[in-house]
């Protein structure tokens, strides 16, 4: 058996150290484990590289098991020694997520005498079967509007809390064979491949980080790969006993953008200074108040939809009711012309 592990950061983290995406591999127990941090939660990276550590060294998939161990989980990660921002906003913001938890999907295979995979999982990361480089099935999403429709992830909080329910994973088998192929992959890979599968045989050729930039820059630049953290697991299931890994270099960023920062002639003579750091945690709160904004101007053009509806279905009725209104009084007023007697008509 043969893994490729392919990992590459979003341009807006400028440098790998800040990707949000986790894995684990256990060889011996044939054991694979991603997890993929969300942005607008608190050193979601740590809770991701946790669960899935935890995961390929104690295995668990029955669901109640699997929620206790998480459990017992957010305890390691809210010892963590976090260090605040010295920035006195930056640390405020920081400490506000802190209070809210760390938040990430999740998804777990094992693999038995390459015969059958386990897998379970919460959050939008996929799993796709391929045979003879085609998809054979894809879990727990089907299509790319399944995907799109996962409102679950793993929030330290709400496990503490007992809000994580059974019904927040899935869980199946699924029957191998020899020299089929498994992408474990987080939700920006997993969109794409959902909807170009026949883009797939580009991923499984990517054999160095330069291929891997140049596939995702070409589409990101055509908007056909979403912009985020691309991390796959690519477990071969072959008689080659090998582990490889593409990451990007040492040293290896993506340029920074050019920033014009406005600055009211009041405060011109202030000297305020960010550290790449406190720049990149300002970066991503502004990213998840615009995917808020984003939610919210979705939600409001469904009501407006639904109003306009209302609306219609009100004047159709209003219609109806003064149109039908004198119709029915006419009839009321009009004389009988036949009647019923002993079972015989009479005209009047």
């Amino acid at each position: 058996m043969s893994v490729n592990i392919i990992q590459i950061h979003k341009r807006d983290s400028y440098e790998y150290r800040h990707i949000q995406d986790k894995f684990s591999v256990n060889v011996s127990s044939n054991t694979y484990a991603l997890s993929d941090g969300t942005t607008q939660s608190f050193k979601s990276e740590i809770w991701a590289q946790i669960i899935t550590e935890n995961f390929v060294n104690k295995p668990v998939f029955e669901k109640t098991e699997l929620i206790s161990e998480f459990k017992i989980l957010v305890k390691n990660y809210s010892k963590q020694d976090y260090q605040f921002s010295s920035n006195p906003a930056i640390a405020s913001i920081e400490r506000a997520k802190k209070v809210m938890g760390g938040t990430a999907t999740f998804i777990g295979v094992q693999i038995i005498n390459n015969k059958e995979i386990r897998c379970i999982s919460c959050g939008d990361s996929n799993l796709f079967l391929i045979k003879k480089n085609k998809i054979n099935s894809s879990y727990p999403f089907l299509n790319l509007g399944e995907l799109n429709n996962n409102n679950y992830f793993l929030n330290t909080e709400q496990l503490i809390q007992d809000k994580i329910e059974e019904s927040f994973f899935s869980q199946t088998s699924i029957e191998v064979e020899k020299n089929d192929i498994l992408i474990l992959a987080t939700d920006a890979l997993s969109r794409f491949i959902l909807k170009f599968p026949d883009k797939l045989p580009e991923i499984l050729s990517l054999k160095s980080f330069d291929e891997t930039l140049n596939f995702c820059s070409k589409y990101w630049e055509s908007k056909e790969l979403e912009e985020d953290d691309i991390t796959a697991l690519i477990i071969n299931l072959d008689d080659r006993d090998e582990i490889s890994q593409i990451v990007p270099a040492e040293g290896f960023s993506f340029p920074k953008e050019v920033e014009y920062i406005f600055v009211p002639e009041s405060l011109q003579n202030l000297e305020i200074i960010f550290t790449d750091m406190e720049s990149q945690e300002i970066r991503k709160q502004f990213n998840g108040i615009k995917n808020d904004f984003d939610q919210v101007k979705k939600k409001q053009k469904q009501n407006e939809l639904l109003l306009m509806i209302a609306i219609s279905l009100l004047f159709v009725n209003i219609f109806l009711t003064l149109y039908l209104k004198p119709l029915n009084d006419k009839r009321s007023k009009a004389p009988n012309q036949i009647i019923n007697h002993n079972n015989r008509q009479v005209r009047k």
